[in-house]
C-alpha cells in the first residue's frame, strides 16, 4: 500500500510553481555525485527552496480533500 503524502509529494514536486525547483536540486545532486567525495558542495539550499515548495502544494491538496469529504458527508 502506498502512502498518501508520498504520493501528493511525488505530484506536486511536478507542479509547475515547483518542477523548476526539483529540476535545479537534481542538476545539483547530479553535480555533487559526479565530483565525488572530495567535493565539499551539498545541495542544501536547493532542498531548502524545494521543500517548502512541496509541503504548501501538499498541504493545499489535502485541505481540498478534508473539504470534499466533509461536503460530500462520507
Amino acid at each position: 500500500m502506498s502512502d498518501p503524502k508520498e504520493i501528493l509529494e511525488q505530484k506536486c514536486a511536478q507542479t509547475e510553481i515547483c518542477r523548476p525547483l526539483l529540476e535545479a536540486y537534481e542538476r545539483c545532486v547530479a553535480r555533487v555525485e559526479a565530483r565525488g567525495e572530495a567535493n565539499k558542495e551539498t545541495c542544501v539550499e536547493e532542498l531548502f527552496e524545494l521543500q517548502p515548495c512541496i509541503d504548501n502544494c501538499v498541504i493545499r491538496e489535502r485541505e481540498e480533500i478534508v473539504l470534499l469529504i466533509f461536503v460530500l458527508g462520507c
